[in-house]
């Protein structure tokens, strides 16, 4: 629930930025400084609840007996790690909402003025956006893979297949945003040039696509959570409309 949660907040951001990155900045210095907040917020807890999912599976598949007898235990510490993760994304959210705001770059954008504070965000999105997560599914996915080779049957491909695939997406969505990121924070003439801008929105564009796709690939690949929509979908009277 907490992931979709956070991916659902965080697209009903992404219109003002949108409209920001196609225009300017028009919503004044509240809402900038509310939307730095919310955007920043659920980016962080969606990352840091994707890493934890990372680490759970491999506690499902490589400690398998003692994941089943613990169940209970798993449950009581999931619900605290998550309202864990949505402190923490609140207090490294607190430099964005404190010094977020609206100046003027040849057009009124919504950022951080101040390079050193930039500076201090890029660190922080970067290490909890992006390394946290990627250090964590190469540790976790690398262990969970070499168990499930020695493992056999239909469900073991199903699960290599699934594996691949989050990994896939998220090198894809997100490291092509990440390298932009780096090469501006090295470079900060570069944000003035129209190229080097048309970059920056093409590959934020892209890492935003992690937000849509992530409901598929953390709930429609489960077989549970499958039944459960067709259920409701079923229960609703919506089968006719769909043709099934």
């Amino acid at each position: 629930v907490n992931l979709p949660l956070a991916d659902l907040v965080f697209v009903c951001t992404l219109p003002f930025w949108a409209y920001a990155g196609i225009h300017e900045w028009i919503f004044g210095q509240v809402m900038c400084k509310t939307l730095l907040g919310v955007y920043t917020i659920n980016f962080y807890t969606s990352m840091l609840i994707l890493t934890c999912i990372t680490v759970d599976r491999f506690i499902v598949v490589v400690k398998a007996t003692k994941a089943y007898n613990q169940q209970a235990k798993r449950m009581t510490w999931g619900k605290v790690i998550c309202l864990l993760i949505w402190v923490i994304s609140l207090l490294v959210s607190l430099p964005q909402i404190i010094y977020g705001n609206v100046f003027n770059l040849d057009k009124l954008i919504c950022g951080y003025h101040d390079e050193e504070i930039s500076t201090v965000v890029l660190a922080t999105q970067m290490t909890l956006g992006f390394f946290l997560p990627l250090l964590a599914m190469i540790v976790c996915y690398s262990v969970i893979i070499k168990t499930l080779l020695h493992a056999g049957g239909f469900q073991k491909h199903r699960s290599l297949k699934i594996i691949f695939l989050v990994m896939a997406v998220f090198l894809l969505t997100q490291t092509p945003f990440n390298l932009v990121k780096l090469i501006r924070s090295t470079h900060w003439e570069y944000y003035a040039m129209t190229s080097f801008h048309y970059t920056i929105i093409v590959t934020e564009a892209i890492a935003y696509l992690r937000a849509c796709l992530n409901p598929v690939l953390y709930a429609f690949v489960s077989l549970k959570f499958r039944k459960n929509f067709w259920k409701l979908v079923k229960d609703i009277g919506c089968l006719p409309y769909l043709g099934v």
